[in-house]
C-alpha cells in the first residue's frame, strides 16, 4: 500500500523511494494521512534484523519488461501521440503496459526511454527481438534490451578490462582420417557406457579400433561422453553431450579442441561449412526451452532466441534449418518464416530499404532447404480463412477459399519455392482436398518432389500424386511443374525414395486386398516420367534406402521380420537382385558415405520412461550392428549391450565437378583395379602373417616334444616302467585273428 502510494522518483524507481524514507527513519510527517499511530510500532533503537532471522531474499529480475531507447523526446503535448504509437507497434505481442518517464533534468520533455511491461515472459522476447533495431523514422531508432541486461549493463566498471583470449584453435589436421592409404571408413557407435571409434577394415572383415576415451577414464572421468554422439556436418568433429553443455573432439589422438556451455543440451545441428553451430535444450518455448547460435571457431555465443513453435526437423532435432551455403538459417512459426543472416550475427534478415523481411504463411506446417541453393520449398495445409473484422461488423460471413465448384469452406493447401533473400515466388501450386503431403528434396537439388494424398469429396476413397518440380529447368524465372499420379490398381503407397546420384526414384505399394508388395522405378527424363520396370517383393518389406553413389539399393522390412534384399539397378534400367539375408528386430539402416559399405542396427533410445522403456524391452536383448558390403557379403556383427547409435563418419562435399564425378562412375572399373591390387596384397600379406605365425606354434610345440624324448631317454630308470607294461601284456591271453569282409559297391559289364 505504501508503495502505491509513493510517487516516482528521479531514477523512476518506487522502490529506492521507500527504500530511502526506511533508511533514515520515518517521522510522523512522513506518514500518509490517517496512518499516523503505526510510529507506535516502530522501534526507537536501530535493530540488528540480520540476529533475528535470516533476510528475506527479494526476486529483483523483471523478465516481462522490455526497456526501448532512442524514442524521440517530446512534450506533454505530443506525449500521448507517441504512446497511441508504440501501442499500435506492440499490439501484436499483447497489450503492454507502457510507462514513459519524464526526464529528470528537463521535465518538460520525455527521457527518450520507455518501459513495456507484457502480461508473459513470451511477448516480452519476441518484442525484444523484433525491435533489436527498428527506425521509426529518419531520426531515430528504437533499440530494445532486457531490463536484466540493462541492470547488467550499468553494473559493469567504467575501466576498459581486456577480454580473455578466445579458445581458438587450427583445423590442420581434421581431416586426417581422409588420407588413408587403403580409403577406410570410420565409425563411432554409443552402447552402455562406452564410446568408441573404429576402422571399417574389409580385409580382416573387422572393426579396428582407434579411440574410446582411455586418457578421460585415466583423469578419473567415469565415461567420455554421458549423453549422446555424433558426427558433425562434414566429419571435422565428434561431439559428446555432458550436463553442463557439450565438447568437440578432433584430430588423430581425438582431443579436446573445445567446449559450449548449454545446460542439460539434448540436440545439437552444424551449418554445412561447420563454422556455426546450434544447441537446443529440447524444451519448448511454453517451458522456458531456448536455442543458442555458436561460432564454432571462437567459442562466442552469438545469438539465443525462446524454441521456435514449429520444428521442421524430427523431435530430437534442433527446431531449425540451415541453408546449404551457412549464410541462412531459418526457424519458423505456425504464421511465419524467420531468416536469421550469419553475416549480421544472425539478426533477422533486412531488405534494402532496413526493414525485417516477413515471410508469412498462414497455418505452416512443413519447411525445407534446398540441398545445394539457398531456395525455400513450404507446404501450408488445407486452413479455415482468415476472419474479415468488417464483414463481421457488417453481419456477413467470410468468404470461404476458392475450391472445386466452390464447395468447400476452407482455404486450399498450396506449395511455394521461393528464393532467399531476393523472395522470389520460383513456383506455386495449389491443390484442392489434401489430407498429407511429404517435402522430398533430390539430393543435388535437381528436383523437388511432394507426395499429396488427396480426398474425395465424400471422403471414402483418397488419391496420391507427386508435384516434381524440374529446379534446373527454370523459364523466365519460373520453375515447371508436372504433377504425376502415383495411383496404382487397387495399391496404396508405402514408401518413395529418390537415387542420391541419378535421376531415378522408386515408390514401395501394397495391395489392400492380397497385401503383396512391389517396388516402381521411374526415370525423370527431360520431358516427361519414365515407368521402368517393377519388381515384386515380399510382404513385410516397408523401407527403401539408396546407396549415396547410386545404382545400388536395399530393400528391407524394419521390424521383428528383418528380411533384406540388395540389389541394383544400371543404368540402363536392369534391375538384379544381389544378395538375400535378414537381420532380425532391425530398425536402422545406415550407408557409409562411399557406398561400399551398409550396417544394420539395431537400437534402443537413449531415454527412460515411457516409449523409450518400451523400446528398450522390446529390442534390448537384439541390439547390435552388422555391416554388409553392397553386394550383400557380411563383413561381420557384433552383439551391444545397450546399443544407442552406430553413426558412419561423414564426408565433406567433393571438390571434384559433376562431370569427372560422372566419368569416374563411368570408368569405375578401371579405377577399382587399383584398389582391388592393394586390398589382394594387404590380403596375401595377412594370409602370411597368419601362416608364419602357425609354423611359429608348431616349432614350438614340436621343440617342446623333443625335450620331453630327450629326457624320458636321458632317465632309464622309466625304461622298466616299459618292461613292466610288455609283461602285462604278455600275461593277458589276447587272441589275434583277423577278419576280411567285402562289399560289392558297384558292378559294370562290357560287351567286347
Amino acid at each position: 500500500e505504501l508503495i502505491e502510494r509513493e510517487k516516482w522518483n528521479e531514477s523512476g524507481n518506487a522502490f529506492l523511494c521507500l527504500f530511502g524514507k526506511m533508511v533514515n527513519r520515518y517521522t510522523a510527517a512522513d506518514m500518509p494521512s490517517g496512518d499516523e499511530d503505526l510510529l507506535e510500532y516502530m522501534s526507537d533503537t536501530e535493530e540488528d534484523l540480520a540476529s533475528i532471522e535470516a533476510p528475506i531474499e527479494l526476486d529483483t529480475s523483471f523478465p516481462k519488461t522490455v526497456l526501448f531507447t532512442g524514442l524521440p523526446k517530446v512534450g506533454q503535448d505530443r506525449h500521448e501521440k507517441l504512446m497511441n504509437v508504440l501501442k499500435k507497434m506492440t499490439s501484436e505481442f499483447g497489450a503492454p503496459k507502457i510507462e514513459m518517464p519524464f526526464d529528470t533534468k528537463n521535465k518538460d520533455e520525455t527521457a527518450g526511454v520507455a518501459f513495456l511491461t507484457f502480461n508473459e515472459v513470451k511477448q516480452a522476447r519476441d518484442c525484444q527481438g523484433e525491435f533489436v533495431e527498428k527506425k521509426l523514422d529518419a531520426k531515430h531508432t528504437i533499440k530494445a534490451i532486457s531490463v536484466e541486461d540493462f541492470t547488467k549493463l550499468m553494473a559493469k566498471s567504467d575501466t576498459y578490462t581486456p577480454p580473455a583470449k578466445g579458445n581458438f584453435f587450427t583445423r590442420e589436421k581434421f581431416r586426417w582420417w581422409l588420407e588413408d592409404e587403403r580409403c577406410r571408413e570410420q565409425f563411432v557407435i554409443r552402447y552402455s557406457d562406452m564410446t568408441e571409434v573404429f576402422w571399417n577394415d574389409p580385409v580382416s572383415r573387422a572393426p579396428v579400433l582407434v579411440y574410446n576415451g582411455e586418457r578421460e577414464r585415466a583423469s578419473g572421468a567415469k565415461v567420455w561422453s554421458h549423453g549422446r554422439v555424433e558426427w558433425s556436418a562434414s566429419g571435422s568433429y565428434l561431439v559428446t553431450f555432458h550436463k553442463q553443455g557439450i565438447a568437440l573432439w578432433a584430430g588423430p589422438d581425438f582431443q579436446k579442441v573445445t567446449k559450449f556451455e548449454h545446460s542439460l543440451v539434448s540436440a545439437v545441428c552444424f551449418s554445412p561449412d561447420e563454422e556455426y553451430l546450434c544447441s537446443w535444450d529440447g524444451v519448448s518455448a511454453k517451458d522456458g526451452g531456448q536455442v543458442f547460435v555458436w561460432n564454432v571457431r571462437t567459442g562466442k555465443k552469438l545469438t539465443a532466441f525462446p524454441t521456435p513453435s514449429v520444428n521442421p526437423r524430427s523431435d530430437k532435432a534442433p527446431p531449425v534449418l540451415w541453408s546449404p551455403d551457412s549464410k541462412y538459417l531459418a526457424r519458423c512459426s505456425t504464421d511465419e518464416v524467420v531468416i536469421l543472416s550469419a553475416s549480421s550475427e544472425f539478426a533477422p534478415l533486412k531488405d534494402t530499404g532496413g526493414s525485417r523481411v516477413r515471410l508469412k504463411f498462414e497455418g505452416l506446417a512443413s519447411v525445407s532447404w534446398s540441398p545445394t541453393d539457398s531456395i525455400l520449398a513450404v507446404w501450408q495445409p488445407e486452413r479455415m480463412p482468415p476472419k474479415d473484422p468488417k464483414k463481421e461488423k457488417e453481419g456477413e460471413k467470410s468468404t470461404p477459399g476458392a475450391g472445386p465448384a466452390g464447395q468447400t469452406a476452407e482455404m486450399p493447401a498450396r506449395v511455394t519455392v521461393l528464393q532467399i533473400p531476393t523472395r522470389k515466388d520460383l513456383a506455386t501450386k495449389t491443390i484442392y482436398n489434401a489430407r498429407d503431403a511429404r517435402i522430398l528434396w533430390h539430393a543435388r537439388g535437381d528436383f523437388l518432389a511432394v507426395n499429396v494424398t488427396t480426398v474425395s469429396k465424400s471422403g471414402k476413397s483418397s488419391s496420391n500424386q507427386s508435384l516434381i518440380f524440374r529446379m534446373r529447368q527454370m523459364s523466365k524465372g519460373s520453375v515447371p511443374v508436372e504433377a504425376f499420379p502415383l495411383d496404382f490398381k487397387e495399391a496404396s503407397l508405402r514408401a518413395f525414395a529418390w537415387e542420391k546420384s541419378g535421376t531415378r526414384f522408386a515408390v514401395l505399394t501394397e495391395n489392400e486386398i492380397t497385401h503383396s508388395k512391389k517396388v516402381h522405378f521411374f526415370h525423370v527424363a527431360k520431358d516427361a516420367v519414365e515407368p521402368l520396370d517393377p519388381m515384386d517383393v515380399p510382404s513385410p518389406i516397408n523401407t527403401i534406402e539408396w546407396a549415396p553413389g547410386g545404382t545400388y539399393f536395399l530393400l528391407a522390412s524394419k521390424g521383428p521380420d528383418g528380411s533384406l534384399m540388395f540389389c541394383s539397378l544400371d543404368e540402363k534400367g536392369k534391375l538384379e537382385i544381389l544378395h538375400k539375408d535378414e537381420h532380425f528386430m532391425l530398425n536402422e539402416i545406415i550407408w557409409d558415405p562411399s557406398s561400399r559399405f551398409v550396417a544394420t542396427c539395431t537400437t534402443i533410445p537413449m531415454i527412460t520412461g515411457g516409449a523409450g522403456n518400451a523400446a528398450a524391452l522390446r529390442y534390448g536383448s537384439e541390439s547390435g550392428y552388422s555391416v554388409w558390403s553392397f553386394q550383400g557379403r557380411l563383413q561381420y556383427k557384433a552383439q551391444k549391450e545397450k546399443l544407442y547409435s552406430f553413426q558412419w563418419r561423414s564426408h565433406p562435399s567433393p571438390l571434384l565437378s559433376a562431370e569427372k564425378l560422372s566419368e569416374i562412375r563411368t570408368n569405375l572399373k578401371t579405377y577399382s583395379r587399383k584398389f582391388d591390387r592393394v586390398d589382394e596384397e594387404l590380403r596375401q600379406k595377412s594370409i602370411r602373417a597368419f601362416e608364419e605365425s602357425r609354423k611359429k606354434e608348431m616349432d614350438a610345440f614340436t621343440s617342446a616334444v623333443a625335450a620331453i624324448r630327450k629326457w624320458k631317454s636321458e632317465h632309464k630308470k622309466n625304461a622298466q616302467w616299459e618292461k613292466d607294461l610288455k609283461d602285462w601284456h604278455d600275461s593277458q591271453d589276447f587272441v589275434m585273428r583277423e577278419e576280411v569282409h567285402e562289399e560289392l559297391i558297384d558292378q559294370e559289364e562290357t560287351v567286347i
